[in-house]
C-alpha cells in the first residue's frame, strides 16, 4: 500500500503498464497546492510579465485541461466531468473540518505516534530472526 498525491499515483500505473491499481477511498481530504512567485526572482524586466501569464493561464479552460492531463483535478467541474475516466468522482472536504491548518493535519496524522503509526501498527515480525 501506498499513500500518495493521486497525480503521482497515475503516473506510476502508467509506468507500470496498469500492473498497480489505485484505490480510492469513500472520502478524501481536498489538496490544493499554492502557486506563486518569488519577487526575488523576478530580476529580469520580463520576468514578472512571463511569470504573471503562466499563473493566469493556470486557472484559464485550457490551463485546467492541461493540469488534468497530468492527473491534477481541475478545480471547474465541467473539466472535472470531461476527465471522469481518469480522475473519478470524490467526495472531498476541506482541511478545516479536521485540524486547524495544514501544519496541524501533519502532526496529527504523521507525526510521530500520529494517526498513520496507529492504524500501521508495528511492523510484522519476521520469522527465524
Amino acid at each position: 500500500m501506498q499513500l500518495t498525491w493521486e497525480n503521482e499515483a497515475l503516473r506510476e500505473v502508467a509506468a507500470n503498464k496498469d500492473e498497480l491499481e489505485i484505490v480510492y477511498p469513500p472520502v478524501s481530504i481536498l489538496a490544493e497546492p499554492a502557486v506563486a512567485w518569488v519577487d526575488a526572482n523576478l530580476t529580469e524586466p520580463k520576468t514578472a510579465a512571463y511569470a504573471k501569464a503562466y499563473l493566469e493561464y493556470l486557472f484559464t479552460d485550457a490551463g485546467q485541461e492541461q493540469a488534468a492531463q497530468f492527473g491534477y483535478r481541475p478545480f471547474k467541474p465541467e473539466i472535472l466531468a470531461k476527465h471522469a475516466d481518469r480522475l473519478p468522482p470524490l467526495a472531498l472536504f476541506g482541511i478545516g473540518e479536521i485540524a486547524k491548518d495544514w501544519s496541524d493535519a501533519r502532526e496529527q496524522f504523521f507525526g510521530s505516534n500520529g494517526i498513520l503509526d496507529t492504524i500501521s501498527g508495528p511492523p510484522a515480525a519476521v520469522s527465524g530472526t
